[in-house]
This record gives structure tokens, sequence and C-alpha cells, in this order.
């Protein structure tokens, strides 16, 4: 989702993380989808699917044609495709 990141030093992703992961505990529909998509990036040595796929509930708060839920449920099927080959 975020491709600029490559581009970015390791206190700027840390950043990035920790103010999705802080709109992601407000309930925020988009901070907790892009919060998910950080916790299974290439970029961490070990990603969290199972707290992803967790997060990822309350990316649909304002319902199935809201945009942060429709990301969500993209990445629910590819979370869900790594989890199946795992």
């Amino acid at each position: 989702m975020l491709n600029f990141k490559e581009h970015l030093a390791a206190e700027q992703k840390k950043c990035i993380f920790s103010t999705f992961e802080k709109t992601c505990d407000w309930r925020d529909p988009w901070g907790c989808t892009m919060f998910a998509d950080q916790l299974i990036s290439e970029e961490n040595t070990e990603p969290n699917y199972k707290k992803a796929l967790n997060v990822l509930n309350y990316s649909c708060k304002y319902g199935g044609d809201d945009p942060a839920c429709q990301s969500a449920k993209e990445l629910r099927k590819f979370i869900n495709s790594k989890i199946k080959h795992e």
C-alpha cells in the first residue's frame, strides 16, 4: 500500500507504524486497515498475520462500501492466502 516507504529512514518508519497503531487503538477504520498492512509488511522479519486479521475487524465500521472496508477485505484475502501456504 505505501510504496514510498523504501526511501524513509528507520525512525520515520517507526513513526508511521506508531501512528497507525494509535489510530487503530481509537478504532479508526483507515487506521486499522493501514496498521494491519504494517503488521504484515515485507519489512517485518516476522509478519503478524493473526494480529493483522484481528485489527481488520474494526475496518468496516462504516459498512462494506467504505474504502477502508474494501481495502481491508482485499488485505484479509491476501493474509488468508499467506496463511494457507504456511
